[in-house]
């Protein structure tokens, strides 16, 4: 299940997305707010813009930080894994 917010037209000259929107995303193994932009007519999600909650098939525990296009923070906790956005975050800047 999705619910979509308000969307927010894009401003940036030379963009390529029209538009951004947050949406709360829910199923059996994910909960958690969606960064989404607008581009060729669709909806697509940001990988990096995610707060959430998901159950993975790995298990792992600790933190983790990495630079994929942007920052990406998370903790897990055997199969339960948390996702946070955090721009300044030190250690995914360092890579």
């Amino acid at each position: 299940m999705m619910i979509s917010f308000r969307e927010t037209k894009e401003l940036r000259e030379g963009s390529l997305c029209s538009a951004y929107r947050w949406s709360l995303r829910l199923s059996w193994t994910f909960i958690g707010l969606v960064r989404q932009f607008h581009y060729n007519g669709e909806w697509a999600d940001s990988h990096t813009m995610v707060y959430c909650i998901a159950l993975m098939k790995d298990i792992e525990w600790g933190a983790y930080h990495f630079w994929y296009e942007g920052p990406h923070c998370l903790f897990s906790l055997g199969p339960f894994r948390v996702q946070w956005y955090n721009s300044s975050c030190e250690i995914c800047n360092k890579d």
